[in-house]
């Protein structure tokens, strides 16, 4: 008997393939697995997308550039004048340099939130002759959204200032400087220099166009005085400063010091540094940084200064008193400096 042909199996039309798999587990499975990934890949682009749009609007925003907000100087030293604080706060711009113009563009503004924002703002207040160090600087961020009644964003600062212990005359202004002789600020004239007097207590240092004929110019701000006279005045500044002269004797006050005969070129044989208070013309003698020999120490000097000054009455009578002898010796025939 012959063997029984087996039934050929009938293909399968596309019909039926295509119901077959809906019906299988894993063709789902695979399809769940990509329309997830894509969902996830979508949300990124979306959010990162977000983000960096929401990056730029807040940068952008005038709320957060340095360059509109107010710097509040937590407090100023007494000795400070309206017309310094005035010089203090006019030669820095935030968020950029002294004297730079306002940056073109919105990439081109300061934010808040710019890598090393705060070190390049200490960075333009440290530009300023009168900044010695910034100790402290910190934000305070703006209300979010704006808010009328909420208190401005801006930047609080503390600020440790160079101390003015004279004032250099050169030409018709006066320069203060500080006691490394680092000119400050702009030159004042005789009567700004005068009422600013009260306060700063600053002698100015006075005879450098007879000393030196034809003096070299004052340094720009921030630069240090190198010429000899005017470091020698400067020194006797800062004895009279560190001995607080001009603070315990208000009524007596050392008003300026006389530098024309530094070295003895104009008068061989008389003081070279004389001080002059409203009653008193006074020989200091060499200056404490002069190559010459003194006849005292520069702290029996000042024993001798403090001595005429706490007495005014006994030693007044005119001429000049030297201050490097002792005893104190008055000298009625000199060639006055003033």
């Amino acid at each position: 008997m012959p063997e029984r042909m087996k039934k050929p199996r009938t293909p399968m039309w596309p019909a039926r393939l295509f119901l077959s798999g809906l019906f299988d587990p894993d063709r789902w499975r695979s399809i769940f697995l990509i329309l997830r990934r894509l969902a996830v890949a979508a949300l990124l682009i979306a959010a990162t997308w977000g983000s960096l749009e929401i990056k730029r609007r807040v940068e952008n925003d005038r709320r957060f550039q340095l360059t509109h907000m107010n710097l509040s100087i937590r407090s100023y030293p007494d000795w400070v004048t309206p017309e310094i604080q005035m010089e203090i706060e006019s030669s820095q711009h935030l968020g950029k340099a002294a004297g730079a113009e306002e940056p073109q563009g919105e990439d081109q503004a300061l934010s808040i939130f710019r890598k090393k924002a705060l070190a390049e703002l200490r960075g333009d207040l440290l530009a300023s002759a009168w900044i010695r160090s910034v100790p402290r600087l910190s934000f305070r961020y703006p209300s979010w959204p704006q808010d009328p009644a909420a208190p401005a964003g801006g930047l609080d600062a503390d600020l440790e200032l160079r101390r003015p212990i004279a004032a250099v005359k050169w030409g018709e202004h006066y320069y203060l400087v500080d006691a490394e002789a680092v000119r400050l600020g702009a030159g004042l004239p005789a009567a700004a220099f005068e009422r600013s007097f009260d306060r700063l207590r600053a002698p100015a240092i006075i005879g450098l166009e007879k000393a030196i004929p034809g003096p070299p110019a004052p340094p720009e701000r921030g630069e240090v005085w190198q010429t000899r006279e005017v470091l020698e005045g400067l020194s006797v500044a800062w004895e009279l400063f560190k001995a607080g002269i001009n603070w315990r004797f208000p009524q007596e006050p050392v008003q300026s010091i006389n530098i024309q005969n530094v070295s003895g070129k104009i008068y061989p044989l008389e003081c070279e540094v004389v001080l002059k208070t409203p009653n008193f013309l006074l020989g200091w003698g060499r200056s404490p940084v002069s190559l010459g020999a003194r006849l005292l120490p520069v702290k029996q000097v000042l024993e001798n200064l403090e001595k005429v000054l706490s007495l005014p009455e006994k030693y007044a009578g005119g001429g000049l008193i030297r201050l490097d002898t002792a005893p104190l010796v008055r000298v009625t025939h000199f060639k006055d400096p003033f």
